[in-house]
């Protein structure tokens, strides 16, 4: 039987990481994997805010890979990445300020159209807390101008 826990996770990451810990420790069983529904990152933008994403990178054991390089041809590497956010559609627009500045704090929102899917690699592991890092989606380093952060993902677990 299949279990689901649900979980939305908000907190302030100035220091660019979010560090959920348990009451008690949370069991997952060998082929869990983790759901990503939704993320929220409130940061203090910089010019050309509009055209910059974002990575949530992990420590739960999943494999993803991403490109270290803007072409297609890059070599692949593997990391903990959670999720990537994409920049807004037309980064040539600003509904934030139509002036054209820029605002003391924007906000980021993203629902993935299909949920963001990672089946995780794992013997049965106990788990006291979650680490979460938000990252620069294309440098891969990590932020400092981030103010809130919000997560909404399923973990998923039992015999298959």
């Amino acid at each position: 039987m299949k279990e689901k826990h649900n979980f939305y996770l908000n907190g302030k990451a100035g220091e660019n990481n979010l560090r959920v810990v348990f009451k008690q420790p949370l069991l997952l069983k060998p082929g869990s994997s983790v759901e990503v529904k939704a993320v929220v990152i409130e940061y203090t933008p910089a010019a050309g805010y509009n055209a910059h994403s974002f990575a949530i990178q992990t420590d739960l054991p999943i494999k993803s890979f991403h490109s270290k390089k803007d072409t297609i041809t890059g070599a692949a590497v593997e990391d903990r990445i959670l999720a990537f956010v994409p920049p807004y559609q037309n980064d040539q627009s600003n509904a934030d300020d139509p002036g054209g500045g820029v605002p003391a704090v924007a906000i980021r929102s993203y629902e993935p159209y299909q949920v963001i899917h990672h089946n995780m690699e794992n013997n049965e592991v106990s788990l006291n807390a979650i680490n979460f890092k938000i990252l620069d989606g294309a440098s891969l380093l990590p932020l400092t101008n981030i103010l809130n952060f919000q997560i909404a993902f399923c973990l998923i677990h039992g015999d298959c």
